[in-house]
């Protein structure tokens, strides 16, 4: 039996209006059984979950639109989702490290330099060396994924995360940054527990 996609988001909009968020929810969610991979809807429901401060339930809603963005190869929407989910909460570490991969995949260096930093930085400061270095270790590897793309486009370029020295650059001035991130995630961290 087909479903009245219409009568439904109708019926869900109406019970948004008057404040009955979780029956909203309910609705919207009626939709998913006939399409689960429908993200305007995905992201309709998370927008709920945030907006009755259900963060847990809007991070893992927003996460499927995220994964099913980057298994399709939509690496920037992936990108715009996962950002989403850090500002919701950014103490979920494995979003730094999927926002690193997609940037990589997009050529974009210094961001993905930028995410496992900030995975690095978070481990060092909590004592856990072994998850810093292979933090590093997957800096260097995106590194020479993003290198590679360079240059094999035509007028090659060298590694973007090799920045030449300015005058006015300062020992570890990229790092403090990431390190202010790193702080964020500690005080969200914390502040859960």
């Amino acid at each position: 039996m087909a479903i009245q996609r219409d009568k439904i988001i109708a019926n869900a909009e109406k019970l948004v209006a008057k404040g009955k968020i979780e029956p909203a929810i309910k609705e919207y969610e009626r939709l998913l059984d006939d399409n689960p991979n429908d993200v305007n809807t995905l992201n309709r429901i998370g927008d709920l979950w945030v907006r009755i401060n259900r963060t847990d339930e809007a991070v893992k809603t927003f996460g499927r639109i995220a994964d099913h963005y980057g298994r399709d190869g939509f690496f920037l929407k992936a990108i715009a989702i996962y950002k989403k989910i850090n500002k919701l909460d950014p103490s979920k570490l494995d979003v730094y490290g999927k926002l690193a991969d997609l940037y990589a995949k997009q050529g974009l260096a210094m961001e993905a330099k930028s995410q496992y930093q900030v995975l690095a930085d978070y481990y060092l400061k909590h004592g856990e060396p072994q998850n810093a270095l292979g933090s590093f270790a997957d800096l260097l590897a995106a590194s020479a994924r993003v290198e590679t793309a360079l240059n094999d486009r035509p007028g090659g370029s060298m590694s973007p995360f090799c920045e030449p020295a300015t005058v006015t650059s300062t020992p570890h001035s990229s790092m403090r940054k990431s390190t202010d991130a790193s702080d964020e995630i500690v005080s969200t961290s914390n502040s859960a527990g």
